[in-house]
């Protein structure tokens, strides 16, 4: 696992890496479309679901309980890669905002079966919200 681990890091840094350049050549990125609903697409599932492991991992770390939705979504405002992230977002929504819809596409994506992640976590549901920790050896 420490393999993985590393990998995990070296792309979470190369993420903040490219987000920083962004952010200094322009202050918001353009958003894409998304093809299938040409609707605006503002951040990616490769860029923010390491960054949201990455927390849940830490949290683990120093507790066997399942860290809550709106604990991740606090853990991800305070976060310095997700902050690169959060800061070139559209300002007509708060970071909060922002952070729990990354929260949820984590979640739908990890429900549908299609998360890389599914394999190191273990969710529980809380309070009709998804609550996460690290898989339990």
């Amino acid at each position: 696992s420490g393999d993985i681990e590393i990998r995990a890091r070296i792309h979470q840094n190369i993420l903040a890496e490219r987000n920083l350049k962004q952010t200094r050549q322009a202050p918001m990125a353009s958003p894409r479309r998304n093809p299938h609903s040409n609707k605006a697409v503002f951040f990616s599932h490769d860029e923010v679901f390491p960054v949201i492991a990455h927390v849940i991992e830490n949290y683990s770390k120093h507790s066997d309980h399942y860290m809550k939705h709106g604990w991740i979504v606090e853990a991800l405002i305070k976060d310095p890669e997700a902050n690169l992230i959060l800061d070139r977002l559209p300002k007509d929504k708060s970071a909060s905002w922002w952070a729990g819809d990354m929260v949820a596409f984590f979640s739908k994506v990890f429900t549908e079966g299609r998360s890389d992640w599914s394999s190191r976590f273990e969710r529980d549901d809380i309070d009709g919200n998804w609550g996460y920790r690290a898989r339990q050896p």
